[in-house]
């Protein structure tokens, strides 16, 4: 793992990482944790981890990073997925509560989601999850968790083809701008 600190500059603090942390969160082998100026870092222990997951992709290597922090901070870990729910009165051929299609569609969600926590909740059985489903965009749904988390987990794919450059997708990016706590970026398959 590799710990870098972020002071931002300007006036831009709120929203700035510094080009050292957006690199090596980007092309780091290894989990890179950005602690941003302003935040304590020092884990608290009573505070959630929170990780983002992909239910239809879910990752083992961030799953397994998120309940190892959790396990070790004594921390509750909350998992959330971020769903495109309808918004709209007639979402299919004939006219419908879009309430109902909302929350169908987020109870599909949530069993996807259990079950891809399943197989860690059985190796982490000391770990308390809490699992949730939004209609929010995931980098908002992990930046509004993060007011209340002692770590944000998120994943970054690795380029399958060299010599592709990797990057940092848009959730992370999102979350390593504007987050309120402690950033956990896990390089993945």
């Amino acid at each position: 793992m590799l710990v870098i600190g972020s002071r931002g500059l300007g006036g831009l603090t709120g929203l700035l990482v510094g080009s050292v942390a957006l690199r090596a969160a980007a092309h780091a082998a290894c989990p890179v944790v950005l602690v941003r100026a302003g935040t304590d870092g020092d884990g608290g222990v009573q505070s959630d981890v929170v990780v983002g997951v992909d239910s239809t992709r879910p990752c083992a290597e961030v799953l397994a990073f998120a309940f190892e922090q959790a396990a070790e901070r004594g921390a509750k870990l909350r998992a959330l997925e971020s769903r495109n729910l309808p918004t709209g009165r007639y979402v299919t051929a004939a006219p419908v509560d879009p309430p109902e299609i909302t929350d169908a569609l987020a109870a599909e969600a949530l069993v996807r989601l259990q079950d891809a926590l399943a197989p860690w909740r059985e190796k982490f059985p000391e770990v308390r999850v809490e699992a949730g489903v939004t209609g929010w965009p995931a980098g908002r749904a992990l930046v509004e968790a993060s007011r209340s988390a002692s770590l944000v987990v998120v994943g970054r794919r690795t380029p399958k083809i060299r010599p592709a450059v990797p990057g940092l997708g848009a959730v992370a990016h999102t979350v390593l701008h504007h987050t309120h706590s402690p950033v956990a970026v896990v390089p993945h398959d």
